[in-house]
C-alpha cells in the first residue's frame, strides 16, 4: 500500500484526539518533552528507526514535533520503510498548536 502523508491542522488534531481517532507521535527531544507536550507517545527523532514496530500497531498516526520540521523527516522515513498506517503530521507543530489550542503549552524556557 502507497502511504500518503497528511497534513493536519491543530482544530483537526483536537478533534481526532478527543474521538481517540489517532495516536500522536511527539518526536522531540527528551528535555524538550518535558517542557511541555500535549497527551502522547513519546518516541524522539534519534529511535524512531530502532522503534518502527512499536508504530505499526496504529491505524492512524500524527507525528509533532516544535515546528514541524522533524516531525515531516520522521514521516519520510516511516514511509520509505514501509510502514502500513496513516502517517499525518501537524502542520506548523507544536507552536502553531500552542497558538491556536493551548497558549499554555510550554515549548521553551
Amino acid at each position: 500500500m502507497k502511504t500518503n502523508i497528511v497534513h493536519l491542522s491543530p482544530y483537526t488534531l483536537k478533534a481526532k484526539i478527543a474521538n481517540s481517532e489517532i495516536q500522536v507521535v511527539d518526536v522531540r527531544e527528551h528535555y524538550e518533552y518535558e517542557l511541555g507536550a500535549i497527551p502522547s507517545l513519546h518516541l524522539p527523532m534519534a529511535e524512531v528507526s530502532g522503534r518502527i514496530a512499536e508504530l505499526e500497531q496504529f491505524s492512524a498516526i500524527c507525528l509533532v514535533c516544535k515546528s514541524g520540521k522533524r516531525a515531516l523527516a520522521v514521516a519520510d522515513l516511516l514511509v520509505s520503510e514501509g510502514v502500513d498506517c496513516q502517517i499525518l503530521v501537524l502542520e506548523g507543530g507544536l507552536e502553531k498548536y500552542k497558538e491556536e489550542i493551548a497558549p499554555e503549552l510550554i515549548l521553551s524556557i
